[in-house]
């Protein structure tokens, strides 16, 4: 790839980063004394090129990434001996939560399932109505249009992602856990828009 050059052209499988990880603790890679300082945590819990932190009271060691196109994450647990890793063909967050829940179940925790969401079917005009740009903060746009049959979003420095509808008024995203919920005027035109993501609500005043 010519935009992360020396940070991408690497293609790999969960399995492979399990080799690696079992190889990278398991002394095969780096000296003993080497990897303690990598594991060391500096500014940030961040050490040499891992972060350093933990998950309901267990120490944890690993690191996300991210490339266009490409998500990541791989989290080692040194007390418990569990790693958990998770590669997205796609730009998407889930894969933090996934590890997260996917360790959570390997120390018998409960998890509970994200509520299945069935997108309807929305006449054009319904999303012209909604169709604008929506200020969530000062420089920071959120665009809506309708593509065709699909409704799109856009946010400011970001690339566009669809948008699927759950009602006339609210919608979901596929690629994170997020939802945009709408507020129409009196001729049916939105007004305002509420974006759902991490437990926080945040309302949008339409611009244009």
């Amino acid at each position: 790839m010519s935009l992360p050059y020396a940070a991408g052209s690497l293609y790999s499988t969960v399995d492979d980063l399990l080799k690696w990880d079992q190889a990278l603790y398991g002394g095969k890679i780096v000296r003993p004394e080497s990897l303690a300082k990598m594991i060391t945590p500096g500014l940030n819990n961040y050490g040499y090129g891992l972060v350093i932190d933990s998950q309901s009271g267990r120490k944890r060691i690993g690191h996300g990434g991210g490339i266009n196109g490409f998500n990541t994450s791989m989290m080692h647990f040194p007390d418990q001996g569990v790693v958990a890793i998770a590669l997205a063909n796609q730009n998407t967050q889930a894969v933090g939560p996934i590890t997260d829940n996917l360790a959570k179940l390997a120390f018998g925790e409960t998890v509970q399932p994200r509520p299945l969401k069935t997108e309807i079917k929305l006449p054009a005009s319904k999303m012209d109505e909604l169709a604008g740009e929506y200020e969530l903060r000062p420089g920071f746009i959120l665009k809506m249009w309708r593509d065709s049959e699909k409704f799109m979003t856009q946010a400011t420095n970001q690339g566009p992602v669809q948008a699927f509808p759950l009602s006339e008024n609210k919608f979901f995203l596929k690629v994170v856990d997020a939802e945009l919920e709408f507020e129409r005027g009196a001729d049916g035109r939105a007004v305002a828009v509420t974006l759902h993501q991490g437990g926080r609500d945040t309302k949008a005043a339409r611009k244009q």
